[in-house]
């Protein structure tokens, strides 16, 4: 189990997709500190490979549009207390430079390109999304697990802090907290309805005209938007 490089996934994971902050600067100025700081950069060069690190302060908001894997955040077949997927999530290094009151709202998204080895296609536009957030950042550890857990602590680096999920299936889920100064890692992930025992499941190179297949296998794309007030 090694650490997820981007060279290492597929291709279509190496892409940003679209992305909008909209940051007004509280404190800093010209030569101050900037807030509201959104990159598509991992913070560090070891443990859990981040898509994005932002930096936030209160009054600021951004918005990333990206894809993960259907059963992403809860897989059938990962032993319990490992259900989530490293590799077919997104992960977010939050810094919050003031305690502030945080909103992250994940939704389905009509559209959203994948490009793979050159070969655009679309997203699929069938999620049921799924959050879970930790305290701390993993920048420390050597090798990064192939498996989470989207429900409790996994890594000794990150502590397990809370998670949302789409109970109705309406494609949408918001988590709220208030939260002190500091890191914070947010992963974003897919979680469909279970289907009972793991024969259930439709598999991976199922025929994705059936709605079983579509919504269960592929990737499918996402907005996410986090409010700090």
């Amino acid at each position: 189990m090694g650490r997820r490089l981007r060279s290492a996934v597929p291709a279509a994971f190496g892409l940003l997709l679209a992305w909008t902050a909209t940051a007004q600067a509280h404190g800093g100025g010209p030569t101050g500190t900037q807030t509201g700081n959104l990159s598509f950069l991992d913070p560090a060069p070891a443990g859990i490979s981040y898509e994005w690190t932002l930096l936030m302060a209160r009054g600021q908001k951004a918005e990333v549009v990206y894809f993960v894997g259907a059963k992403s955040w809860n897989e059938p077949l990962q032993p319990e207390g490992l259900k989530g997927w490293t590799h077919w999530s997104n992960w977010i290094a939050l810094e919050l430079v003031r305690p502030a009151k945080v909103k992250i709202t994940v939704q389905r998204q009509q559209g959203v390109v994948i490009n793979s080895g050159g070969t655009a296609s679309v997203a699929r536009y069938a999620l049921v999304p799924a959050v879970s957030v930790y305290r701390g950042w993993d920048e420390t550890t050597e090798f990064e697990a192939h498996v989470y857990n989207s429900a409790g602590n996994f890594w000794s680096t990150i502590e397990y802090m809370g998670s949302n999920i789409d109970r109705k299936g309406r494609g949408k889920v918001t988590y709220k907290a208030k939260l002190p100064a500091g890191h914070y890692s947010i992963v974003i992930g897919g979680n469909p309805p279970s289907r009972g025992a793991a024969s259930n499941y439709p598999a991976e190179d199922c025929d994705p005209v059936d709605p079983i297949c579509y919504q269960y296998t592929g990737f499918h794309g996402y907005r996410a938007s986090i409010n700090v007030r």
